[in-house]
């Protein structure tokens, strides 16, 4: 094909420069829109992140729908001609596909958003930013604790593995510690043991875990959670009493509290000897 004649013709040069100008306003309006989120006031820093990352969704969701109504006569004739490479195509774009796919299933099942903290797979994180073909993740340890690393998830994932969102209650979540196993006749005073490490941990914000626990039981529609901490016992094949106990926690600092009841019911267990 002769590539300057092919340009020349009146229907692609008018396609090109049509395509120029509507980059051109695509980025004047993506600047313009992240300059008015950055430049207005929220409530919170999540919200903000929340606005910037649909500003930049949105703007980019009109450049490509801009782009495929000038080129559609072009992709129209183009895809009548491809038809018989069709399936080689698809199999070697799966992955894009994929990650398209997952993002749509998260959108609509709103599985998770900017500023929800989720593990999939073996990613675990903050979400930063949510992109049509992978989630940005500020990584946290399994401790709970940042690590400074950003991870960049494709969205394909969210089709193959399970997520957990573990901010979905809000910033408190109930959380069970298990606290090992003890003889039958040593059980009252070991769930005595037990409540007080979990009652002396949720003391500072028993009552900021109790409304927020309450809320999300509103929002989402479920029985009202009583935010108390409690013992679960379960009898091992070996006769012993496996004990563990249920309290809620901040969704950010889980691992910590879990830790620290485990200590403290430790540190006791010693002392009672």
């Amino acid at each position: 094909m002769d590539l300057p004649r092919f340009l020349r013709r009146g229907d692609v040069a008018e396609d090109l420069l049509a395509s120029l100008l509507w980059l051109l306003a695509f980025v004047v309006v993506r600047v313009a829109l992240e300059s008015l989120v950055a430049r207005t006031t929220f409530r919170s820093e999540r919200q903000r992140l929340r606005w910037m990352g649909a500003a930049k969704r949105t703007s980019m969701l009109v450049l490509l729908v801009g782009l495929l109504v000038v080129w559609g006569t072009e992709l129209r004739t183009a895809a009548i001609s491809l038809a018989a490479v069709g399936a080689a195509i698809i199999v070697s774009v799966r992955e894009l596909i994929l990650c398209v796919s997952g993002f749509l299933v998260n959108a609509a099942g709103d599985g998770y958003s900017i500023g929800d903290r989720i593990a999939v797979h073996t990613f675990r994180g903050d979400v930063l930013d949510l992109g049509v073909f992978s989630t940005t993740l500020l990584e946290v340890d399994a401790a709970g604790s940042r690590t400074g690393r950003t991870v960049f998830v494709p969205n394909s994932l969210l089709l193959t593995h399970g997520v957990y969102n573990e901010t979905a209650e809000g910033e408190y979540v109930t959380t069970t510690v298990p606290l090992g196993a003890v003889a039958p006749e040593q059980l009252p005073t070991a769930e005595a043991r037990a409540l007080g490490c979990a009652v002396a941990a949720l003391e500072p914000y028993a009552e900021a875990a109790k409304a927020s626990l309450d809320l999300a039981a509103r929002r989402n529609g479920v029985p009202t959670s009583e935010g108390n901490v409690a013992t679960h016992v379960r009898v091992e094949l070996d006769g012993r009493v496996a004990l563990s106990v249920s309290l809620p926690v901040p969704s950010r600092g889980r691992a910590k509290i879990e830790e620290q009841v485990v200590r403290r019911y430790l540190a006791a267990a010693e002392v009672s000897r």
